[in-house]
């Protein structure tokens, strides 16, 4: 889950990203436009978790904070998979049974699934083997 946040006095924006679990994993600050205020605030305030962005930032009237929301279609998994080997209906009926969470959590494991994949040698599965596999939950 990704969430914008804007400083609209002092037109600064920053970018976090949750993990399935509701902590950060990704904290990006527009370049140049956080001064010594924002920052200090910042500390005091720190999002580390969707729960604090919740309740903490989200009611603060100086600040606006929007979820950017995921695209979890099948052509937003099979883009990303890139590895269009097999029949893609086979995988697109296996996504349509998938609750949207599983369908999230799909998503967002590719990069991670690719960079081990490269460490070992492993061979790419086919999209629906990656799909039935459900290696984002080991």
């Amino acid at each position: 889950m990704r969430y914008l946040i804007k400083f609209p006095k002092h037109e600064a924006t920053a970018m976090v990203e949750y993990d399935i679990n509701g902590m950060l994993v990704k904290y990006e600050l527009e370049p140049g436009a956080f001064g010594k205020e924002q920052f200090d605030f910042l500390a005091k305030v720190f999002p580390y978790s969707l729960n604090r962005l919740e309740k903490g930032l989200k009611s603060l009237k100086m600040i606006d904070v929007r979820e950017l929301k995921e695209d979890i279609s099948f052509d937003a998994f099979y883009d990303k998979y890139a590895h269009k080997v097999s029949k893609r209906s086979k995988a697109e009926n296996i996504w349509k049974r998938m609750p949207d969470l599983e369908k999230a959590k799909a998503i967002r494991h590719i990069d991670l699934y690719e960079t081990q994949r490269l460490k070992t040698g492993v061979n790419k599965k086919y999209p629906e083997t990656y799909l039935n596999s459900e290696i984002w939950n080991n």
